[in-house]
């Protein structure tokens, strides 16, 4: 639909009935502009509405409206936070939750500032939330924490994020617990973690990361005999991986090295033995 005619369109809409009040029929007329993807007239008819009808619901409606259009359209990140914070002050109740989400996300990826929006994923956690707003909710400030460097809070959180059922989306989580397990000590834990991830996981890229993550903590920790098996058995399942090749080449290496190191060990044992052959062989020459 052309601009014209969504303008038309919208003129239409306020001139309906006088028994809808002039701010509803405009943001009934914003709506509509939405749904053509006429964003300029949508976000000029919102803000009309939080001029005529100030301090009501439909103005916070409208406030909200417009940081959608600020952030996700225009990506006017200073306005939309601007509005966010507007409707955050109208302590409308049915929009606090969104509001708060779409704040802390702008906090985040747009202003790198994570401290700001562990606040707002805090006090959202304390809603009554559906299973997914929940699961992201709890992976995006365990991410926030990680990057603010408080690492037990972090682990925490994705731990509370895996308690919920398994979802794909959580695979991250299980990932980054693992390298935090790793990180402070936990070898055991984090290889169950990457264990657990590679059964769970029907993502080919996440089972293969899960696959290489532990054939590396295996390796590191001397434990040759299991990395190779599971190496191989990854190899069956990703033939093309170049991780994994390059794990397998990696590993050859390491068999050669300890070769060369039992060879020389070996070499070393026959040459103290000749050494203490002769000065026995002296002693006795002597002796005589």
């Amino acid at each position: 639909m052309s601009r014209l005619a969504a303008v038309s369109l919208a003129l239409t809409v306020l001139g309906i009935s006088g028994c809808v009040d002039r701010p509803t029929r405009m943001f009934a007329a914003a709506d509509r502009a939405m749904a053509v993807d006429d964003f300029d007239q949508a976000a000029h008819l919102y803000r009309e509405v939080t001029i005529q009808a100030p301090a009501t619901d439909l103005a916070a409606r409208a406030q909200f409206e417009l940081a959608r259009i600020y952030y996700l359209r225009r990506r006017n990140v200073a306005a939309a936070k601007e509005s966010l914070l507007k409707v955050l002050r109208s302590s409308t109740p049915n929009l606090e939750q969104e509001a708060k989400l779409m704040l802390a996300r702008l906090y985040t990826e747009d202003l790198a500032e994570p401290e700001n929006a562990i606040a707002l994923y805090e006090s959202v956690l304390g809603d009554d939330l559906e299973e997914v707003v929940r699961r992201d909710t709890l992976m995006n400030l365990a991410h926030c924490y990680y990057t603010t460097g408080a690492l037990e809070r972090s682990a925490e959180t994705y731990r509370q994020t895996l308690r919920l059922p398994y979802h794909p989306d959580a695979d991250q989580a299980y990932m980054r617990l693992a390298n935090l397990a790793w990180l402070t000590g936990g070898a055991a834990e984090s290889l169950r973690l990457v264990k657990e991830l590679s059964h769970l996981t029907a993502d080919r890229e996440h089972r293969l990361s899960a696959a290489v993550q532990q054939i590396e903590q295996l390796i590191a920790l001397d434990r040759f005999v299991e990395a190779e098996r599971e190496l191989t058995t990854a190899t069956d399942i990703f033939p093309e991986a170049s991780e994994l090749a390059s794990l397998r080449h990696r590993m050859a290496m390491i068999r050669d090295d300890q070769r060369e190191l039992g060879d020389g060990e070996t070499l070393l044992v026959e040459q103290q033995k000749k050494i203490q052959w002769s000065a026995s062989r002296r002693r006795v020459a002597r002796g005589r």
